[in-house]
């Protein structure tokens, strides 16, 4: 540390510098050590802002599309209260608890007949299958293997059928879950949430 005269200093005597370890740089403003991120060529971000690489504006929330109201009839206590908003979607909800993929698949397959939301035949069927891989993908983070694995699911489901956006003249379908996934122990398991949208 360079040798300065009290006099400059107002008659202080001179603290020792913070000492710097890796990932840590001084702070312009006080002197102070701040913790910075591994990468040193990242700019710190001001503690009044949050960190996004996309402008806040450029983000919004668009009401009454196909995968949002699948999600909030999913989320919600009651499935009506979505619905209310945007009459222009039909929405069935049900409930799965399973250790196979393949039986989550199958009761949400089964409610979606059963409620009229398909029409029978192979284009919509199949529209349905990949809106229901699509959203189990995200509940089992891209494995679709439950029990293999020593996991199970308990999910509540919404099938969303109507356009993609207010205003649109297609048809898609959307699959929300919400549950749970863990070991087949109780207290060991915690939330998860999958969507698949597919067109029709």
């Amino acid at each position: 540390m360079p040798a300065v005269d009290t006099a400059e200093r107002g008659g202080r005597v001179d603290a020792p510098e913070p000492k710097l370890y890796p990932g840590v740089r001084p702070r312009q403003e006080s002197g102070e050590a701040v913790q910075a991120s591994s990468c040193f060529w990242r700019r710190a971000v001001p503690q009044n802002r949050r960190a996004s690489s996309v402008d806040d504006r450029a983000v919004e929330v668009r009401p009454n599309t196909l995968g949002r109201v699948a999600l909030l009839s999913v989320l919600s206590e009651s499935a009506e209260a979505p619905l209310a908003a945007a009459p222009l979607f039909r929405v069935v909800v049900g409930q799965v608890g399973t250790m196979d993929a393949h039986r989550v698949i199958a009761a949400i397959e089964t409610a979606a007949r059963r409620e009229g939301l398909i029409n029978p035949g192979y284009a919509e069927e199949h529209a349905l299958y990949h809106a229901i891989l699509e959203a189990l993908h995200g509940v089992g983070r891209g494995q679709l293997a439950f029990g293999n694995l020593l996991r199970t699911v308990a999910l509540r489901f919404a099938i969303a059928r109507g356009p993609r956006l207010p205003g649109d003249d297609t048809e898609w379908l959307a699959v929300a879950l919400y549950g749970t996934i863990g070991q087949p122990v109780k207290g060991n398991e915690h939330e998860v949430v999958g969507l698949g949208i597919s067109h029709l």
